[in-house]
């Protein structure tokens, strides 16, 4: 989306700061960033070495949740997981 001449951009589009980057990096990963947001992140992360380690991290838990099996959980913490969502969900912070 275009900004009209003079508006400023959202303060979450900005990537001026490690905190700017992190904020954005979940979005980043499933490609909802605009182009430009996506290339200054992405110049961002060529230079600073803890924010790449950021993205790698979240990278592979990522990885790692994703090959849990529901069997793998243990039925309390899966339990006490659904209900967590669930309050998350309803007071809509999900």
């Amino acid at each position: 989306m275009k900004r009209k001449r003079g508006e400023r951009e959202r303060p979450s589009r900005r990537v001026q700061t490690c905190k700017d980057v992190i904020d954005l990096l979940t979005e980043y990963m499933e490609g909802g960033l605009a182009p430009a947001v996506g290339r200054r992140l992405e110049t961002h992360l060529g230079n600073c070495s803890a924010c790449e380690g950021f993205l790698q991290t979240l990278r592979a838990t990522r990885a790692a949740i994703r090959s849990l099996q529901r069997d793998d959980i243990p039925e309390d913490c899966h339990t006490k997981l659904r209900a967590f969502l669930d309050r998350e969900l309803k007071s809509g912070l999900l």
